[in-house]
């Protein structure tokens, strides 16, 4: 039974279905394997963390493909595989968070692979952020957030978001606020989601 339950959502690479605000810099293939570099490498850190503690468990989180495809594209890792859920982002988080919780989590993170700069002791500061609060979110730049984390199931910060907006952080922080909730706030990190940000995302990778 996990003490701690790390899940990382992601799609698997498709040429024409990632990063699309990228292809214009990238093209489809390169933005393509742009977002197949960064998933690797976001989910190369996250089982550092999970190797660097009892009790924790990493699960791949994934769209776009079936799970024989989904273990071959990651055959270098010992991971658990599970399909996404239908529904916008926060459905599929709740979900995948619930179903953690179900088996016998007691805490759990849930990260995406966009940004590159998400390190072991962001990780490690969520965490243990979670024995003094009922959430934590890590904050990107673009008003969103890489990282979530909470100490049992929080529907609440999953419903009524403007995902995919600026908005996003605001409203999941006023959402913990009216359901009494305590949170913290790891570091802002920027994420990779236009072509602005993709020599910042290639410095990072090199510096791994």
């Amino acid at each position: 039974m996990p003490a701690l339950s790390l899940i990382v959502m992601t799609r698997l690479p498709a040429e024409g279905f990632v990063k699309t605000r990228l292809i214009p810099a990238l093209g489809a293939i390169g933005a393509m394997d742009f977002h197949g570099r960064l998933a690797r490498h976001c989910i190369s850190r996250a089982a550092s963390f999970c190797s660097a503690g009892q009790g924790r468990k990493m699960t791949i989180c994934f769209t776009g493909g079936t799970t024989t495809e989904a273990k071959c594209w990651l055959a270098d890792g010992e991971f658990h595989f599970r399909q996404q859920a239908d529904g916008d982002l926060g459905e599929r988080m709740r979900i995948a968070a619930g179903e953690e919780f179900a088996a016998g989590a007691e805490k759990v993170l849930i990260v995406g692979t966009d940004c590159p700069e998400m390190d072991q002791a962001a990780l490690e500061e969520a965490a243990s952020s979670l024995g003094k609060h009922d959430l934590v979110f890590g904050p990107a730049l673009d008003g969103g957030y890489y990282l979530i984390g909470m100490a049992k199931l929080e529907p609440a910060v999953f419903q009524g978001i403007s995902w995919g907006t600026e908005l996003v952080l605001p409203q999941s922080c006023e959402a913990a606020r009216k359901a009494g909730l305590t949170f913290h706030l790891l570091s802002p990190l920027p994420d990779v989601d236009v072509p602005e940000d993709i020599p910042g995302a290639k410095a990072a990778l090199e510096n791994r």
